[in-house]
């Protein structure tokens, strides 16, 4: 029986490893109880939806080049049924900027709490 080839055979991560990276980033991000981020290159928002009802979160900014995705980034941003049965205290702001990481943009604090980049 012969060796397989190393560029056919596929690797495959359960979970998927974007997922262990949000994961990863969620769990750090909530260790330091961050109340503000901004995740540069947002994509659809995978990373953003995971604090919509964290109820110590702030602020929420989004900033991505591709307009279709930073549709889906809105659409994952707007709270459903449980928004409205866990009423938070404090209001949370939520921001999708088109853009790039590599224009400033004065729509972001200077002093924002937290930066991501995950899938950059």
């Amino acid at each position: 029986m012969s060796k397989p080839n190393e560029d056919t055979v596929p690797i495959l991560f359960s979970p998927p490893m974007w997922e262990q990276r949000i994961s990863l980033v969620k769990k750090l991000l909530l260790s330091y109880r961050v109340r503000e981020i901004c995740d540069l290159g947002c994509g659809s928002g995978k990373l953003l939806e995971e604090f919509v009802y964290y109820k110590g979160m702030e602020r929420i900014i989004g900033v991505d080049l591709d307009e279709n995705e930073l549709w889906f980034a809105v659409d994952k941003c707007i709270p459903g049924v449980a928004g409205y049965v866990n009423i938070r205290k404090k209001e949370m702001k939520v921001e999708i900027l088109k853009g790039s990481i590599l224009e400033p943009c004065d729509k972001i604090p200077f002093q924002i709490q937290a930066v991501s980049l995950c899938e950059v």
